[in-house]
């Protein structure tokens, strides 16, 4: 799960959100109670994502 959230993250720092969106989305599917990959989410989401 963390390995997917860090990627995803990285992703969106170098703003490729979409595969930034696909990571988090699997960092969620693996544990549905991944806070800190639901933040990471939920930022996007806000920037219009």
């Amino acid at each position: 799960m963390a390995y997917y959230n860090n990627r995803g993250a990285a992703y969106a720092g170098k703003g490729n959100n979409d595969r930034a969106i696909v990571d988090l989305n699997q960092a969620l599917r693996l544990n549905s109670n991944f806070a800190e990959a639901r933040n990471n989410l939920e930022e996007l989401r806000k920037q219009g994502h």
